[in-house]
């Protein structure tokens, strides 16, 4: 089960699939030279998964680590190799979206062609369809960051979500 494995991360542009147990003795130590990923964990779904870089996918592989199936994000954005989640009935896929923003109205530093990190979550059928979205933008105010002097940046990190839980 996934609670008698530990999964390391994986540094940015690692290729390497790697489990052990409790103890940190290596379960599974995979090199997988032909590309680049990040984020391999144990799925809801009972399969694994890793993050591929290179592509902005998450690739869901079966118990001999074999690919079976691939997630991209819908529409006109790229997946974020920070968080997925596969079910057996679906998928959720987490979402980087900047946009370039005047923060002048916002903070009396803040600059006319900001980069503001906005977040969207896609729920997709198992055949990545797109079954539900959730956007921040419009949702969450400027007026909710804990830190208001970030509002004056070239770079407003307003929501920074790294993980989804169901």
């Amino acid at each position: 089960s996934a609670g008698e494995y530990i999964f390391p991360l994986n540094l940015a542009g690692s290729s390497n699939l790697l489990s052990m147990d409790t103890n940190a003795c290596p379960l599974l130590f995979d090199p997988y030279p032909q590309i680049s990923i990040n984020n391999f964990e144990i799925q809801p779904s009972g399969f694994y998964s890793v993050a591929q870089l290179s592509r902005d996918r998450h690739i869901v592989l079966d118990s001999n680590f074999q690919p079976v199936d691939t997630f991209k994000a819908v529409g006109p954005y790229e997946a974020d190799w920070h968080e997925f989640v596969h079910t057996d009935s679906f998928a959720l896929i987490l979402i980087y979206d900047d946009s370039i923003i005047d923060m002048s109205p916002y903070h009396p530093q803040g600059k006319p062609n900001a980069v503001v990190d906005g977040t969207v979550i896609q729920k997709q059928d198992l055949n990545g369809n797109l079954l539900w979205q959730w956007e921040s933008w419009g949702r969450v105010p400027f007026s909710a960051t804990n830190l208001p002097t970030s509002l004056a940046g070239a770079a407003v990190d307003l929501l920074h979500a790294n993980a989804i839980d169901i």
